[in-house]
């Protein structure tokens, strides 16, 4: 699975504290009522499709970075100033809308 740029924009946006607002907060000497009903907010639902999107993902495309370390050792890699202008565009517009 290839995690796409706004997937880590999402990434991002969760923190350690966001994760542990979803957890509820309980004193050691309060009692906890027990009940046979669970709500997930969205926000915890938001929170593990992010976690299992980044478990699924593997830490490094190998194959990715074998072929760019062949077309460097060769002298065929080529950068792509128009790609590279167009991701950074993207990046700033999903930022600030």
């Amino acid at each position: 699975m290839t995690i796409i740029a706004s997937d880590y924009q999402e990434i991002k946006k969760v923190t350690q504290s966001d994760l542990k607002e979803t957890s509820p907060k309980i004193a050691k000497d309060e009692s906890v009522e027990k009940s046979s009903d669970v709500e997930i907010s969205e926000r915890a639902k938001k929170i593990q499709n992010i976690d299992d999107v980044v478990k699924a993902a593997p830490d490094v495309r190998t194959e990715k970075v074998e072929e760019l370390k062949k077309e460097i050792k060769e002298g065929t890699y080529n950068i792509n100033s128009d790609k590279i202008a167009q991701k950074i565009l993207e990046e700033i517009v999903s930022t600030v809308f």
